[in-house]
């Protein structure tokens, strides 16, 4: 069986690296590389088009640089194919273009000049002319390379563009966004369909670039593998990975037949408090639907039998506990048996904020010998003791926090570091390194960053599942559980934190495929999770 690979995501500067690799170290011409653009584009484009649609005006929109130039080989191959094909171009004949461009305009010109039957028509783009209606746009005004708000005739043909009727599709990224940070720069084209060459931009995955690409293709042009991967793993904070279905499959523990519960997995929970058991519960449910053997709870005494009634199948450990929180050398006692056997821990969800339960929380996280989730209250009780993470983590805690958790954390060091809080690929990279954990960056969309260890920078993967749906109480509690139940199956915190992700977006993917994403709540998420395990992973 061949190996599975995760998907390189690429910000604008690390494309050109890869770009720029397989020009020079594999041989492939710039040139070759356009042509594969236009080619690819236009074939998934063909795929796209209603029949219904096919009949009209195919209008092409080209600038001067790389992006036009996959326009202008794109407008041929619509041509070939039997489309009406019309292009609009920002070309001057006073301003060159670049050679491999050039080329491609060149011999587009030369199609055109011995067309017959008028279906290929080229002219410089003139603002304020008049359209005839087209069936099909299709940007290839500016590509990766924007930094700085679009400027005229550009925005006012991107939001002409945007107000007209037809299909639309945007060659590598919509004209407008930022291609490493998916912000629009002024304004951006809309876009039914982005093809993007080579690999996803990064822009494409974060912010407002879903809402603006649109469905996102990825198009083969030929640049090697080797040269993406590595190109993403030499960036310092833009590029990520991207996980599937198989790569996540790949990392799953095989049960045999003769696994037991404990082979299976012992995930320790310390969660809960008066106020909201809910999120114990919903945390020990999530480590045994993802495949722990053996879940035991810890909590505070006073909702012991509230626990013992929802989750008949996890043991309860009752913890000590008054109206200062949690005492922590008895609660302690009463954990050690399990901290012993356990594969894992989880704690934070709705432990409480009581000034007893900050310092239980505290001594638990600087005594815990195995791999641990910190969420909620557990972050909470983090604040101000960062350093606590340089010396425990190691590599094997995953903090969970969400955006407002993170800012608090983490808000003066990425400060200190010149890291702005828009990046969130750099924030998410920095402090994971920095901090030496495994860090799920919740929102849309969650990222999770591991260390590199040894000076080295660590990987971040950008979640491809899950949305909307997702924005309700307790899912977060949910995720703590899914990641805690597999680590105590044995995968790496990164692996854990990626999978986690990925499964629990996969589940609100299935509800909201079935009925309205608006109405999932926690508990939903966690019915869901089985059938996601079966039918996107193919886990018996």
């Amino acid at each position: 069986m061949l190996p599975v690979r995760p998907e390189p995501v690429l910000s604008a500067a690390a494309m050109r690296r890869a770009d720029e690799r397989a020009i020079r170290d594999f041989g492939i011409p710039a040139h070759t590389l356009m042509e594969s653009a236009g080619k690819g584009a236009a074939l998934r484009l063909l795929q796209d088009v209603r029949p219904e649609r096919a009949g009209g005006v195919w209008r092409v929109y080209c600038g001067k640089g790389h992006n036009g130039g996959d326009g202008f080989a794109l407008a041929r191959y619509l041509y070939e194919a039997g489309a009406n094909v019309e292009v609009l171009h920002l070309h001057r004949s006073e301003e060159p273009l670049s050679g491999d461009v050039a080329a491609h305009f060149a011999t587009l010109c030369k199609l055109a000049e011995t067309d017959s039957d008028g279906r290929l028509r080229m002219a410089p783009y003139e603002p304020g002319v008049a359209w005839s209606h087209a069936a099909v746009h299709v940007d290839a005004l500016l590509g990766t390379g924007l930094a700085s708000p679009l400027r005229e005739p550009v925005r006012a043909l991107v939001e002409r563009l945007n107000a007209a009727p037809g299909f639309k599709m945007a060659i590598d990224i919509p004209t407008g966004l930022h291609a490493d940070l998916g912000k629009p720069l002024g304004a951006a084209f809309q876009a039914d369909l982005t093809c993007a060459m080579a690999a996803r931009k990064t822009g494409l995955c974060l912010r407002e670039g879903p809402a603006y690409a649109g469905q996102c293709a990825v198009i083969d042009i030929g640049v090697p593998y080797a040269a993406l991967r590595d190109a993403a793993a030499a960036d310092p904070a833009g590029s990520g990975l991207r996980p599937s279905d198989p790569l996540v499959r790949a990392w799953m523990p095989v049960r045999h037949a003769a696994s037991h519960k404990y082979s299976a997995g012992l995930a320790l929970i310390v969660a809960g408090s008066e106020k909201m058991t809910g999120a114990a519960a919903m945390a020990a449910e999530g480590a045994a639907r993802i495949g722990a053997g053996y879940v035991a709870c810890g909590c505070d005494h006073r909702i012991r039998d509230s626990l013992e009634i929802q989750l008949p199948d996890v043991v309860t450990i009752p913890l000590p506990a008054a109206s200062d929180g949690i005492a922590t050398e008895g609660a302690l006692e009463a954990l050690s048996e399990s901290l012993a056997k356990c594969r894992a821990l989880v704690t934070g969800c709705g432990l409480g904020r009581a000034a007893g339960t900050r310092a239980f929380a505290l001594r638990l996280l600087e005594t815990a010998e195995v791999p641990v989730v910190v969420d909620a209250d557990a972050l909470h009780a983090l604040v101000g003791r960062t350093e606590l993470l340089q010396s425990r983590a190691r590599g094997r805690w995953i903090l969970t926090p969400h955006e407002g958790e993170f800012r608090r954390l983490f808000g003066d060091a990425l400060d200190k570091a010149g890291i702005s809080s828009e990046d969130r690929m750099a924030s998410a990279r920095y402090v994971a390194d920095a901090f030496d954990c495994v860090l799920i960056l919740k929102g849309y969309p969650a990222l999770a960053a591991a260390p590199g260890g040894k000076g080295k920078t660590g990987k971040t993967w950008i979640n491809a599942t899950g949305g909307p749906a997702l924005a309700t109480a307790g899912t977060g509690d949910v995720l703590a559980g899914l990641c805690g139940g597999l680590l105590a199956q044995g995968l790496t915190a990164e692996r854990a934190a990626v999978a986690a992700l990925h499964l629990g977006g996969a589940a609100a993917d299935r509800y909201s495929a079935k009925q309205s994403g608006r109405a999932l709540r926690a508990t939903d998420l966690l019915r869901e999770v089985p059938f996601a395990l079966r039918e996107r992973l193919g886990l018996e």
